[in-house]
């Protein structure tokens, strides 16, 4: 069996394989590998940017937090999620990265602090998240998610997501740099091609969120939703600021289940000084009500 890098931190005190970038790492090991006589020294999935994260890495190359993971990727990594809940916020900040639950597990990221960072942030181009279940809980006064999407080319697939404070939302696609914590400055940026398919958004104040403040801008038809299951949410969909042209909502009904939904494109209502747009409520008189007189 080759020897890792591991096995040469774990007999120093005071330091860890996450002190070292995960580049050094890699070729420390390969290099390792190539001494000791293996076919290589990550203990990570057969892929030259795979990242491994897991609870029990049991001397295998990886993290035991996804942040950390985060921290220690370059564009094109693909960080891989083994069984278990992650208790953290997670921000990306690297374009081009892949989030996803490693092969046949199904692990669980929770953040229930009372601020409002989201579960996970993804402040950066080009990121897909698949096969996580995410969940935002807790309480507090700022509002969170638990997927907030600042940034273009964006893959949400075969997620499942929670948020369960009041005014809370499972999944939001925003453009502010002012509002709940972590959000990125994005001034002057144009968002495009989001993607959000499969999996279940349940159990929230409001299901999918899409804001628009002006800071940064929406591409018409931008975000696009697909054999998604709505259920349990007070709202499945609230667009505000938008002009209704980022989300089709009759493709939004065509194309996704849900439990109850009514919809409407005409309201005269606020919220925090925003219209809204398009509301897809999960009764009736909640989409009359938001009509006005």
């Amino acid at each position: 069996m080759p020897l890792t890098i591991t096995d040469f931190i774990e007999q120093v005190d005071g330091i860890s394989t996450e002190d070292i970038p995960f580049d050094e790492r890699e070729r420390i090991n390969d290099a390792l590998a190539d001494l000791t006589g293996g076919p290589g020294g990550t203990g990570a999935p057969v892929n030259d940017d795979a990242i491994l994260v897991s609870k029990s890495l049991d001397g295998r190359e990886g993290f035991n937090s996804i942040q950390s993971a985060v921290n220690s990727a370059s564009t094109g990594n693909t960080i891989f999620v083994e069984p278990g809940e992650y208790s953290e916020s997670v921000t990306i900040g690297v374009d081009g990265l892949t989030l996803k639950a490693a092969d046949g597990a199904s692990p669980t990221v929770n953040a229930s602090s009372g601020g409002g960072e989201p579960t996970i942030a993804v402040d950066a181009d080009g990121v897909t998240i698949a096969d996580l279940n995410v969940e935002r809980s807790g309480s507090g006064d700022l509002v969170a998610q638990a997927v907030r999407v600042a940034g273009s080319n964006v893959t949400l697939t075969d997620n499942t997501y929670s948020a369960t404070t009041s005014n809370d939302a499972a999944v939001a696609v925003l453009t502010d740099s002012s509002g709940a914590a972590g959000n990125p400055d994005v001034t002057g940026e144009t968002f495009n091609n989001i993607e959000i398919s499969g999996g279940e958004i349940s159990d929230s104040p409001t299901g999918l969120l899409v804001a628009d403040n002006g800071e940064a801008t929406f591409a018409d038809g931008a975000v696009s939703v697909a054999d998604v299951s709505f259920a349990n949410n007070d709202e499945h969909f609230l667009a505000l600021d938008t002009g209704g042209s980022v989300v089709d909502g009759q493709s939004l009904l065509d194309n996704n289940t849900f439990d109850q939904a009514a919809y409407t494109d005409d309201t005269d209502e606020t919220r925090g000084g925003f219209d809204v747009d398009q509301i897809i409520s999960s009764s009736i008189g909640d989409a009359i009500g938001a009509l006005g007189e």
